[in-house]
């Protein structure tokens, strides 16, 4: 029995369907967090092992990941401050990447072959992509939560309670990311590590300029004394300024942004719109090697200009 392009078609849209289906329940209901809970992550684990032991290499095999590809991937999504593991990160790749093949074999005109290493290549691409957008948002929002947890400790710290006291409070009181990485640092100490040492470790894991200034100030202080407390209010008084000044460059750059953003698309936008309406427009001299070389000469004046509109109104804090 002979099996026509339709039958193939209403095929691949079932298994496409069915895949979407699983990849969604996998995402949102089968990870090994909610994400939405007020609880930090170490608490959540706490709150189901009493042994801090086996929470703390928990969470260290979480931040550290494995060898080869499956450490590679683990270590990007605990990057990104999720919790599913590497199967269902393959399972996301595999949809998307099945997704852009059916797209780019059945909708659009498109080789077998060249379909099927473009889905590769976005099956692949696209969930690193956004892994490393969530990465870069939980950096974000850890130098948001820096300041919050300076203040806490500077209260502890001013209340009497020793300094390993003060950071368990931030850790206890703080959502993630800062609440679980204020709280390893606290189990590390906990269980035989210096503190020079659990900070240094803290820095390996956050890459961030404002966590250095902290931590420098910590170390000094443990190591010549010092009013800790004072230190570190100054400190989150420094940050807070400084963020609000980031806050208002943003603002007031937008504008800028904004105009950037639309005078680079604007003309692939109007040669779409063109080619739609009339396709003889360019059609007639597509094959005309001075076209393709004033062509070419275009999308780099397009993309010289992008890059210094936006190197022009994007500032590196």
């Amino acid at each position: 029995m002979a099996i026509d392009n339709l039958t193939l078609f209403y095929a691949a849209v079932f298994l496409a369907g069915l895949l979407a289906v699983e990849g969604i329940y996998l995402f949102f209901f089968r990870t090994r967090n909610s994400g939405n809970l007020e609880a930090n992550r170490r608490l959540r684990l706490q709150s189901k092992n009493p042994d801090g032991r086996e929470v703390l290499e928990e969470l260290r095999k979480e931040v550290r990941g494995g060898g080869g590809i499956g450490g590679y991937l683990d270590g990007k999504i605990a990057s990104a401050g999720k919790s599913f593991s590497v199967s269902r990160l393959l399972v996301i790749m595999s949809m998307v990447g099945f997704m852009f093949f059916l797209f780019l074999a059945l909708v659009l005109p498109v080789p077998a072959l060249a379909s099927l290493v473009i889905g590769v290549l976005s099956g692949v691409g696209f969930p690193l992509l956004w892994l490393k957008m969530k990465a870069k948002g939980r950096i974000s929002k850890f130098s948001e939560q820096l300041p919050d947890a300076l203040d806490t400790m500077a209260r502890s710290l001013r209340a009497g309670h020793p300094f390993t006291a003060a950071m368990n409070l931030a850790s206890t009181d703080l959502a993630d990311p800062m609440g679980t990485e204020l709280g390893i640092v606290v189990d590390e100490m906990t269980y035989g590590l210096e503190l020079t040492t659990a900070l240094e470790n803290l820095q390996n894991r956050v890459r961030l300029q404002d966590l250095d200034y902290m931590v420098v100030a910590i170390t000094i202080q443990h190591e010549t004394g010092g009013n800790l407390a004072e230190v570190l209010a100054n400190l989150s008084r420094v940050i807070r300024d400084r963020f609000r000044m980031f806050q208002k460059i943003k603002a007031l750059s937008a504008e800028g942004r904004l105009s950037a953003w639309v005078i680079s698309v604007l003309p692939f936008f109007v040669g779409a719109v063109i080619h739609l309406i009339n396709p003889s427009y360019f059609g007639q001299y597509a094959s005309d090697p001075t076209f393709h070389k004033l062509l070419l000469g275009g999308l780099f004046g397009i993309m010289l200009g992008a890059f210094t509109m936006f190197r022009m109104v994007n500032f590196r804090f």
